[in-house]
């Protein structure tokens, strides 16, 4: 399927990463910083580890240098199946960076929020899964 992001946070729900403040507060929970209403932007957050912020950061980097080199091989005129390549190689990059983002969604904020009794996160998931599908 393509390689695993790696981060250091432990495997406990909501376990904090060396060197970051961990997953933050559960909405909606004092400290939380919004106002409990997950439709307003300030509380729709989502702190993620530093090692898996760098992670996605590198491999979206990548993915924006194949699409750059897609765009390149248009103006200068590449054959058609070349380009649906490269075209395919980073669709299926994306596909991996959303697989990621959606394995810290589920082991952390689906968990913790319907440890907290908030299981209208599991609504969301489905929607979220809809989406990728």
């Amino acid at each position: 399927m393509g390689e695993k992001i790696e981060t250091d946070a432990g495997s406990a729900p909501g376990a904090a990463a060396p060197g970051t403040t961990g997953p933050g507060p559960i909405h909606g929970d004092p400290g939380c910083g919004c106002s409990g209403d997950p439709a307003l932007p300030e509380c729709r957050k989502t702190v993620r580890p530093s090692d898996l912020k760098r992670a996605l950061d590198a491999r979206l980097a990548r993915i924006e240098g194949q699409v750059r080199g897609i765009r390149r091989m248009i103006s200068e005129d590449a054959y058609c199946d070349d380009v649906l390549a490269q075209v395919s190689a980073a669709r299926s990059a994306l596909d991996r960076t959303a697989l990621a983002v959606l394995e810290h969604h589920m082991k952390h904020c689906l968990i913790d929020r319907v440890r907290a009794g908030q299981d209208e996160i599991v609504d969301e998931l489905v929607e979220s899964l809809s989406r990728m599908l």
